[in-house]
């Protein structure tokens, strides 16, 4: 039977003209899983009167948004690990206790999902090998993304060098106390693949999603300082013969400006990465903080895509991205909430907020701001652009998959809101994740009335805390201990390696 979803306003997406595209009193039909039509509630009622009808008056439906930048569920702060900037950040986290990888992802997805996100990117980089291991964990997490009925685009990060500092890892260590340096070469050791499994365990994992329409396996260099020339030439080739995205984190801070800038000759690392096969429309840059402004030109010249994510850069001091210089060349730009958003939890709605409030210039010039029209379109199309469901999610319009979000409306208009408030500008600056009552995936509805259909979350959350609760293992222990151990080392190292000279905040941002 066909599906019909309506409410008082219907949000199809944003124009190319930055307009919104609304239907008062608008109804997306589905049927298989995809709008077959979309318009008035009342003629498409006519058309299929069987058909399910779903919604009220009361609610806007909008197209799910898009996490496109995401990680892990516990969040680092709660495994212990304080923020701190990403340099030390990252070695800090080393030791926090192991969750289950279907827990793991059963607790964010959870969040996601009630603060209307259909879709996530999801960026695994922490499994630890053999290969076989890193396969049986990545399946675990996809199963708990079907489980629940979310969409996923996955991938595992491939990294092969530089694991301690932005430099070679041997060259490193020998500057280590002796019993450190085993300690931390061990530690290294025990990370690494053979760079070739990489691309193994990518032809599995894409092999495993024919025929889950809501699943998809992508590739993510990690970052520029973690892949050699190699790795950065075989993920381009990879790509380009399977024809799907990469999502790479780049320039996400001063530090990684600096190695960029000293790694690519000439120091243009977009070039850089152009001769090696990655500067493409299938290629997004996971941060981007600190490209400048010819980097910005020749991204836009290329088709790339950029991922904001707004409360990361903030929490560890990474800096403020140059989103409206990004916008004014017509990049492409979507929106993640990385490891944690600003409440070290996973809220969209809120996320979209701080994307809004906090790229501002000071002054009266238009233009100066970011409109909720933009946020909100770098929320759901932005975010879909840079996964391989392309063209499939982030509009309400026939022929893509019906991903719809019901919000009740007189949650986010109360106690009162002046009629002349745009719907999307209410949405963007007033809405939050209690408003969201419905969330239908794939023409499935995944929550209904505030309560998910498919999967038992008090018990899915009981038996996480069950589990993190226990003793913490000798082995946890000796890695926090000797992540504690290096931490002065690595702050050592980029003190005087001539990073520590912050990058002048620049005009255009």
């Amino acid at each position: 039977m066909n599906k019909i979803v309506w409410g008082g306003h219907l949000i199809a997406g944003i124009s190319r003209s930055g307009v919104a595209e609304i239907i008062a009193n608008g109804a997306a039909e589905i049927a298989d899983g995809r709008i077959v039509r979309v318009g008035p509630k009342d003629e498409l009622v006519r058309g299929s009167p069987h058909a399910e009808l779903l919604g009220s008056s009361n609610d806007v439906v909008f197209p799910g948004f898009v996490n496109a930048h995401h990680h892990q569920g516990v969040t680092p702060f709660q495994l212990g690990s304080p923020d701190l900037p990403l340099e030390l950040w990252i070695n800090r986290r080393t030791g926090g206790k192991a969750v289950p990888p279907y827990l793991d992802t059963m607790y964010s997805a959870f969040e996601m999902v009630r603060s209307g996100v259909t879709t996530v990117q999801h960026l695994q980089g922490r499994l630890v090998g053999p290969i076989e291991n890193i396969y049986a964990n990545s399946n675990e997490i996809l199963r708990a993304y079907d489980d629940i009925g979310m969409r996923v685009s996955y991938s595992f990060g491939v990294r092969d060098q530089n694991r301690m500092v932005y430099e070679d890892d041997e060259i490193f260590a020998a500057r280590l106390p002796g019993p450190l340096k085993s300690r931390a070469m061990a530690h290294v050791k025990n990370q690494a693949i053979r760079l070739e499994a990489n691309f193994e365990l990518f032809d599995a994992l894409r092999e495993d999603a024919k025929g889950h329409k809501s699943r998809a396996i992508q590739l993510a260099p990690v970052n520029l300082q973690w892949c050699s020339d190699r790795a950065l030439e075989l993920v381009g080739q990879c790509s380009a013969d399977a024809n799907v995205p990469m999502h790479m984190h780049l320039l996400e801070t001063t530090y990684q400006d600096y190695y960029a800038r000293h790694r690519a000759p000439g120091g243009s690392i977009v070039q850089f990465l152009r001769e090696r096969g990655l500067l493409n429309d299938r290629l997004t840059l996971g941060h981007g903080v600190w490209l400048d402004e010819a980097s910005l030109d020749r991204v836009a010249e290329e088709g790339v895509h950029i991922c904001h994510n707004c409360s990361s850069n903030m929490r560890l001091r990474s800096g403020m991205a140059p989103v409206r210089a990004m916008r004014r060349r017509n990049i492409g730009v979507a929106m993640g909430i990385d490891e944690a958003g600003l409440n070290d939890d996973r809220d969209m709605l809120q996320e979209m907020r701080l994307v809004l409030h906090s790229n501002r210039t000071p002054g009266m010039e238009p233009g100066g701001i970011l409109t909720c029209c933009e946020v909100f379109q770098m929320a759901t199309e932005g975010g879909g652009d840079t996964t391989p469901f392309k063209g499939k999610i982030g509009r309400i319009e026939v022929g893509r998959s019906a991903d719809l979000v019901l919000v009740d409306w007189s949650n986010v208009s109360s106690p009162y809101l002046d009629a002349e408030v745009p719907i999307v500008d209410a949405l963007v600056q007033r809405a939050k994740s209690g408003a969201v009552h419905m969330v239908v995936i794939e023409g499935k509805t995944v929550l209904s009335g505030g309560v998910f259909v498919n999967v038992d979350e008090v018990g899915t959350i009981r038996e996480l805390s069950d589990r993190l609760r226990g003793p913490v293992l000798p082995q946890e222990l000796e890695l926090r201990n000797m992540a504690i151990e290096l931490q002065p080392f690595i702050k050592a190292f980029y003190e005087t390696s001539g990073t520590a000279k912050i990058t002048a905040r620049r005009e255009y941002r």
